[in-house]
């Protein structure tokens, strides 16, 4: 069940749809573009009766719903509290997608979940109320919640923003393009194609800290913990498109190039079990009992695990360096310091 259908709400059913799930969609009309089969519901979603009835046979709420931009403090909480509503009374985990309004100015600090909420403005304060009260309701035990927030966004659908109507029609056209405020300050932009994997990731784990038996947990989540890769996907996709097999045979190359001495790699695969060895025994010191090599199981499923950990695209660090260092960090050399890029 979705809740909007502007570029998010769309971009979810797109994602939805590909993965052969049923979606159904919500908003004032009833009306929306979408593909054959897919049901668009009209209704308020500020109604808890309504959402409720409407929620009964979801498994999964996700709101993508606003209210006009200038109506945000009065029609903005009671919509988000019809749609915990009705996701509540479903047993339905709720996805919920926010701006980072809450945050206020960081003097320039990235933005990160930890981050108190120090908004100063009338709507910042209302973004930070909404989104405490979806986390005291998980909190509580009432409803499974998991939030993703983005700052602006660009890609299929999306006009309004600081990268639409503004950028891409007159870079389309070969002519001068406007953006609002510095081009040289850094701006976080999320294709919503990216943006969408970032709300999956969060209800992966939901499914599988369930409750459910470990099997079925591991099959019902592993469809969505595969978008984990999304940096390393594409990666490798937008280099097919603008490089080719050149461009991805360059790119993958970068595995095997070695950036510093084995006595580096050395340090960096064993500093950390060496640490956590020197923690061990600290602990004996203290008066724990002497740990054996019992505890990390055989040999054999050690080095297996280290193995997995290492090179697994999914859950190892090939992942990150591909997508980030491999593919981003080469595009970003030309506008940003080294200590911007550590930063980025």
């Amino acid at each position: 069940m979705i809740f909007g259908t502007g570029p998010v709400g769309l971009a979810v059913m797109d994602e939805l749809l590909s993965r052969g799930k049923q979606v159904r969609l919500v908003n004032r009309s009833g009306r929306a573009a979408v593909p054959v089969g897919v049901q668009v519901v009209a209704g308020d979603a500020t109604d808890a009766t309504f959402t409720r009835q409407v929620c009964t046979a979801a498994t999964v709420v996700y709101q993508c719903s606003n209210p006009p931009y200038t109506e945000w403090a009065e029609r903005f909480p009671p919509l988000q509290a019809g749609v915990l509503a009705g996701a509540t009374t479903a047993g339905a985990k709720l996805v919920s997608m926010e701006n980072v309004y809450m945050y206020g100015s960081t003097g320039g600090k990235p933005l990160v979940e930890s981050l108190p909420y120090a908004a100063q403005t009338r709507k910042g304060k209302v973004r930070a109320a909404m989104a405490e009260a979806l986390l005291a309701a998980h909190q509580q035990g009432s409803v499974r919640v998991a939030i993703g927030r983005a700052g602006d966004f660009f890609g299929p659908r999306v006009r309004v923003s600081a990268m639409a109507e503004r950028v891409f029609p007159a870079a389309l056209a070969g002519k001068t393009v406007q953006l609002i405020g510095n081009p040289d300050l850094p701006h976080t932009f999320f294709v919503l194609a990216i943006a969408m994997p970032w709300l999956f990731g969060p209800l992966a784990d939901a499914i599988f800290y369930s409750g459910l038996p470990t099997l079925l947990a591991i099959v019902l989540a592993l469809p969505f913990e595969i978008l984990v890769a999304s940096p390393l996907l594409a990666a490798l996709i937008v280099t097919a498109i603008t490089g080719g097999k050149a461009g991805v045979k360059s790119l993958l190359r970068k595995f095997t190039q070695w950036r510093v001495g084995w006595g580096w790699y050395a340090v960096a695969l064993l500093l950390p079990p060496a640490i956590a060895l020197i923690a061990a025994y600290l602990n004996v010191l203290w008066g724990a009992p002497l740990p054996t090599l019992a505890i990390f199981g055989s040999a054999s499923s050690l080095l297996f695990t280290f193995a997995l950990r290492l090179i697994n695209p999914w859950d190892g660090p090939l992942m990150e360096e591909l997508g980030w260092r491999g593919f981003a960090l080469t595009a970003i050399k030309v506008s940003q310091s080294v200590n911007g890029r550590c930063v980025l």
